[in-house]
């Protein structure tokens, strides 16, 4: 699993190998790769959202060496529908209440950044989708964490018996993990599809505890827009499902390799 930012909001990574930029290196060298870098994190500070998107732009060097030239993080504006109830940093969505984030558009900022010298497509291959969550389940439900098109992140919790699973879906490809016993504590749990050859090997965890995925692993190729504004916490308006629980941290990273040019 990724490691936190030391920045507080929600993630995902998308490297972006495209334009080439005029990077002084030896003469007969292969050329530097340059990529392009976005993720999200949402917690709770002052008991009010907080959710931030950090982009990284950097460069692959002939040397195997990744150089990060330009960070920025995005203060993000999120609006809640209904009443989200947060103490003590927590915030307890009741099944009725979640939020809608606005988000710049990465393919926008990325050619704004470079002044126009990088270029993404819409949409960007998957190498490493990524979802993180500090939650206390409450009563049944889907739970959706996070939606955005192309990337969702939950864990549903049926109506029979105490036991929940973790969801990941990314272009439309979910995996599940098996089931597990939640406690009424807030557990650190999530998932991640990580590109191997031609398909993906599925991971799940929860408090450090591997699980097992069903499918273990996905053949051929996901990609994630690029192109996207807008995002859902606690949400899903395909089924119209909220989340039900307790949440103090979220991060979220599609982790993906677009394709472009100058």
């Amino acid at each position: 699993m990724k490691s936190r930012s030391v920045l507080v909001a929600i993630v995902v990574m998308c490297t972006a190998v495209l334009a080439i930029f005029p990077f002084s290196q030896p003469v007969n060298a292969a050329p530097d790769t340059p990529w392009a870098r976005w993720f999200i994190e949402l917690e709770f500070v002052n008991n009010q959202p907080l959710a931030t998107m950090t982009v990284e732009i950097g460069r692959d060097t002939w040397r195997g060496q990744r150089v990060v030239d330009i960070q920025k993080s995005y203060q993000l504006i999120c609006q809640e529908s209904g009443t989200i109830l947060i103490s003590n940093n927590v915030a307890e969505f009741d099944g009725k209440s979640y939020l809608t984030c606005e988000m710049p558009v990465f393919q926008d900022l990325v050619a704004t950044l470079t002044d126009g010298k990088l270029k993404i497509d819409r949409t960007c291959e998957c190498k490493l989708a990524n979802g993180e969550a500090d939650f206390a389940f409450s009563a049944s439900s889907e739970n959706p964490f996070f939606y955005m098109e192309g990337l969702q992140f939950a864990a549903p919790k049926p109506p029979a018996g105490p036991n929940a699973q973790y969801a990941m879906t990314v272009e439309g490809v979910t995996a599940v993990s098996e089931v597990f016993s939640p406690n009424q504590q807030i557990q650190q749990g999530g998932g991640e599809f990580v590109q191997n050859g031609n398909g993906y090997e599925v991971r799940f965890q929860v408090d450090g505890t591997g699980l097992a995925s069903l499918p273990g692993s996905i053949a051929g190729r996901l990609e994630v827009p690029t192109d996207q504004n807008q995002f859902y916490i606690g949400f899903n308006p395909d089924s119209g499902e909220t989340l039900q629980g307790k949440l103090s941290y979220l991060f979220v990273d599609p982790g993906c390799v677009g394709h472009g040019g100058i």
